[in-house]
């Protein structure tokens, strides 16, 4: 979906950090502000006539009506210093580009319908007051002394959603699916419902993106490597039909250019355009001009679209 104006107005009564803490309630000003110097479009809510500078995603309304099925999202964010090693790129530039994908996410999150709340689990500060400033719910930190603290930290959003909302759908929406948008989420979470178990595979069709369950105590999260036939082998079902915006995670910078022509939220899209893509390409070298191309290209091909 396409970015629009800033709106400025916050939803009044905002939670402060504290995770299990926070009362209940549904969030209705779900469009991003403009934290930490980002520059703040929300992707919902453009005002008809607003021009669209640079959100390459195109403009179709999101309505899902079908969806009447309450489901909380969780959403694990790697801690910024360590994410996306395998971009060899310098530290700086990896830890900015981890923290627009997860931004991207969030958002999609938010704004998809059926979605009622978001447990981000993170620790880095940037990203909690994001989470806090939007609507977020944020509970325990990524752990960081196991191998499999990926799991591990779902459990821990899987354990608080199942003490709250037994009854919820839930779903694990990784922090690296920079292309995901609203309306691709519901449609989603829609064919999984029915469903105890279902999961949505990666590109490359080995590990997963999307991890969906009944209930928050019918998720049996196995992600790593192959991940794809263990969820298979636990009970969760394929989705196959998934388009590839929710399966292109980004792992490398094939990855990113694969992600950013398919089109990409806000965040990402001005980590990779502009001065600040312009100062990154100078850090990353000719390799980064293949990804601005593609952002070039898909931006000019949203804006052809009627």
């Amino acid at each position: 979906m396409h970015a629009g104006p800033q709106r400025g107005s916050q939803r009044p009564g905002r939670h402060p950090d504290g995770g299990d803490h926070l009362a209940d309630g549904r969030f209705h000003q779900r469009i991003p502000q403009g934290a930490d110097g980002a520059r703040g479009h929300g992707r919902s809510g453009r005002p008809s006539g607003a021009r669209t500078n640079h959100a390459l995603r195109p403009t179709h309304r999101c309505r899902a009506e079908g969806i009447v099925t309450s489901w909380t999202a969780i959403v694990p964010i790697k801690r910024l210093a360590l994410a996306k090693q395998r971009l060899a790129l310098p530290g700086p530039v990896r830890r900015a580009l981890a923290e627009a994908f997860a931004r991207d996410v969030l958002v999609a999150a938010l704004e998809t319908p059926g979605i009622d709340r978001v447990l981000a689990v993170c620790s880095d500060a940037s990203l909690r007051r994001f989470c806090r400033r939007h609507g977020a719910r944020l509970v325990s930190d990524w752990v960081q002394t196991s191998g499999d603290a990926l799991n591990i930290s779902i459990m821990r959003g899987v354990s608080w959603a199942d003490r709250r909302y037994p009854n919820d759908h839930v779903v694990v929406i990784p922090s690296d699916l920079p292309s995901i948008d609203a309306c691709s989420l519901a449609s989603a979470l829609e064919g999984a419902v029915g469903l105890d178990r279902a999961f949505v595979a990666d590109a490359e069709e080995y590990g997963t993106s999307l991890l969906m369950a009944s209930s928050p105590a019918r998720l049996i999260p196995r992600y790593g490597h192959g991940s794809a036939a263990l969820h298979r082998a636990a009970g969760h079902v394929e989705l196959t039909q998934a388009p590839r915006c929710l399966r292109r995670d980004v792992d490398d910078l094939d990855g990113l250019q694969e992600a950013v022509g398919l089109g990409v939220g806000e965040f990402t899209f001005s980590s990779v355009s502009g001065a600040t893509g312009a100062a990154r390409m100078a850090a990353a070298g000719d390799r980064w001009a293949g990804i601005v191309s593609a952002a070039a290209g898909a931006s000019a091909s949203a804006g052809s679209r009627p």
